[in-house]
């Protein structure tokens, strides 16, 4: 059963480095479909959710800029839902942009935000969408 690893909301990470902080090694974060690397140690913020589609893992690490280096707005945010092959997987192309679609309204209003940008990437074969949100 293939089960594919949505990164939609997951690329906010690298849409919402706006600036970098100076200096400093930065911390991978090793799930088991990707490395992301964030300034700092990210908390960890997966959990279940209940959807029309059945409970769903959300795996969500955050970080947020600390204040003192000027980038009091500024996130770091990694997210990975699994879905059933069911739902949704990369072989059924004719549902992949409403998915997307939907994912993309579904964190621009969680972070009450204003979508900026949007472009179709891939990662590992997997499809996905790179977002930047203000």
């Amino acid at each position: 059963m293939k089960t594919l690893t949505l990164i939609a909301g997951t690329i906010i990470l690298a849409c919402m480095m706006i600036s970098f902080l100076p200096h400093g090694e930065w911390v991978k974060l090793a799930t088991k479909n990707c490395i992301v690397q964030f300034p700092q140690q990210p908390t960890d913020q997966s959990g279940i959710i209940n959807t029309d589609k059945g409970d769903l893992k959300v795996n969500i690490y955050a970080y947020s800029a600390n204040a003192n280096v000027g980038a009091d707005n500024l996130a770091y945010i990694f997210t990975a839902t699994e879905y059933p092959d069911s739902t949704i997987n990369s072989d059924k192309k004719d549902k992949l942009d409403e998915f997307f679609k939907n994912s993309v309204e579904g964190v621009v209003n969680k972070f009450h935000g204003k979508l900026l940008s949007k472009a179709i990437t891939t990662i590992d074969g997997f499809p996905g969408r790179q977002l930047k949100i203000h």
